[in-house]
């Protein structure tokens, strides 16, 4: 199975037996092989794996940049790369993803800015960006993610404020309504006034 995956090699039927691997009507739909110690780059080829919904390879030995052509996993729900060794940037591709409900790059040295073009992704629930170098300011685009309830952007290297839009993800009530129940920011970062003046006081946003 290691090789398989290390050379890009998944023939569809082939894969369904392995353990970790969750198929349906012969096509892989699932992928739980996290801690396995897989070295390798992720290869272009899998984005013949476009059934995809559930992905974990977190807590390997992956090296290289997340592949654009990923771009047709346009149902998954769930992505796990967290605790690898991945670099380059986030790809703006991936603004296909829009049933993507959970997403963890944590721990890893990914680099770039983060992509507005992710503002498509409204599906978005929890989110980890933790523990890379990504620069710049943060997009007002994902003023769309209303359905956030986590948010992890510390120890990377983003400058500037926190969007006014980004408003739409707490709503003034949130004591009494709490949608966003974390927020993670950087000390590099300064909130914007008019968010700062909504949820300055409220239990569910960190600064660290």
């Amino acid at each position: 199975m290691m090789l398989g995956l290390v050379l890009g090699l998944f023939p569809q039927g082939d894969a369904c037996s392995w353990d970790g691997i969750t198929c349906e009507a012969s096509r892989v739909v699932g992928m739980s092989l996290s801690g396995y110690g897989i070295p390798g780059t992720l290869p272009e080829a899998w984005a013949q794996l476009f059934k995809v919904t559930y992905f974990d390879l977190s807590n390997n030995q992956l090296t290289g940049s997340l592949p654009d052509s990923w771009q047709t996993w346009t149902d998954v729900t769930y992505f796990d790369l967290s605790n690898n060794t991945l670099t380059g940037p986030l790809p703006d591709s991936w603004q296909t993803w829009t049933n993507l409900e959970k997403m963890n790059l944590g721990m890893n040295s990914l680099n770039g800015s983060i992509p507005g073009s992710w503002g498509s992704l409204t599906k978005m629930g929890e989110f980890d960006l933790s523990a890379n170098q990504l620069t710049g300011a943060l997009p007002d685009s994902w003023q769309t993610w209303t359905n956030a309830t986590y948010v992890d952007l510390n120890t990377n290297r983003l400058t500037g404020l926190l969007p006014d839009s980004w408003q739409t993800w707490t709503n003034v009530n949130l004591q009494h309504q709490p949608r966003m129940q974390k927020l993670v920011l950087s000390t590099r970062l300064h909130r914007s006034a008019v968010l700062h003046a909504n949820v300055q006081n409220s239990p569910y946003v960190l600064s660290i």
